[in-house]
């Protein structure tokens, strides 16, 4: 996976990640996730915005940036996948964009997040 992180996060709470996975605070973890869904924030997608919807079913990397204070963690998207949302002009603020992550890198191992259901965020 890759460690170089792009500026754009999703907030995530602690209870979701963090707590149940026993992170370490003030450390990075890299995540594997899935797109499940892009909308737009205001509107439904016209013209070539509805190309989005092919980034549907497609992988992304994350690194998870856990803090000390607070009860949300930073979810940076990894720099090589935000240039497949960017290039599709998936932008910060007009969009959102919904995923199911499915893999953390924990020390030298991969764990699988919630492998027997799917725990959804509110």
């Amino acid at each position: 996976m890759c460690g170089l992180t792009s500026e754009v996060y999703l907030l995530v709470p602690k209870k979701y990640l963090s707590d149940p996975y026993n992170l370490k605070t003030l450390e990075t973890y890299e995540v594997e996730g899935e797109i499940l869904d892009v909308r737009k924030v205001y509107g439904e997608l016209v013209g070539e915005e509805v190309k989005i919807k092919e980034l549907v079913g497609k992988s992304l990397k994350f690194i998870l940036s856990t803090n000390v204070i607070g009860n949300y963690d930073n979810l940076f998207i990894a720099e090589d996948s935000w240039s497949t949302l960017r290039d599709y002009g998936v932008l910060p603020g007009d969009f959102i964009l919904k995923v199911k992550l499915t893999r953390i890198k924990i020390g030298e191992k991969l764990v699988e997040i919630y492998s027997k259901r799917d725990v959804v965020a509110r």
